[in-house]
């Protein structure tokens, strides 16, 4: 039997500051952040602690998001929060990412799509198994080209839906999976 959460520790970051319209900030950065947020291990793939997703399309994306991994062995994981705290982004999706084990341990193929409704902030970030498909560049496009507009019109569960829609594409059509910073393939090395 398949499990949807597995251990990992690693990271690559894409873009987002959301709905700022400012520049995106995109970095790599693989390391553990201590952060006052807390935020629970899920029990499935979408978290939403913001109550912005409707039950039903929750149930479809959870349905999709649970598909997924089990025909891609890739785990993508949906978290909506009301507020960061004064936490930055970056910090919180990578805490949240490294504890609830995003991804499967061996491949490393996991990605967190982090929302902070009234902050009005978003960023994915994807475990190492993943820098290849989805670079920076390739998640800052679904960001701003494909959630942004969705978000900008108060229309968050389309936004929410057509970036997954968006990001499943671009892993379905991926030729190369694996790391590119030193750190992520050095792990990678480790683990094998």
């Amino acid at each position: 039997m398949k499990h949807f959460l597995f251990s990992i520790k690693a990271g690559l970051i894409a873009p987002v500051f959301l709905l700022a319209l400012s520049t995106p900030l995109v970095a790599c950065n693989a390391q553990e952040v201590e952060t006052e947020t807390a935020i629970e291990p899920p029990t499935g793939p979408v978290v939403d602690t913001a109550n912005i997703i409707p039950a039903e399309v929750e149930d479809a994306l959870d349905s999709r998001l649970r598909n997924y991994f089990t025909d891609s062995g890739t785990a993508i994981v949906v978290s909506t929060v009301p507020t960061l705290s004064g936490q930055p982004i970056e910090d919180v999706a990578r805490t949240t990412f490294n504890e609830w084990g995003i991804g499967n341990p061996d491949t490393h193929r996991g990605l967190l799509m982090l929302i902070a409704v009234n902050d009005r902030q978003l960023r994915i970030e994807v475990g190492c198994g993943l820098e290849k498909p989805v670079t920076n560049a390739a998640a800052q496009t679904v960001v701003t080209d494909t959630i942004i507009p969705f978000f900008k019109s108060g229309d968050f569960t389309g936004g929410i839906n057509a970036g997954v829609i968006d990001l499943i594409t671009l892993l379905d059509n991926a030729t190369e999976f694996g790391p590119i910073t030193p750190y992520c393939t050095k792990l990678m090395q480790d683990a094998a």
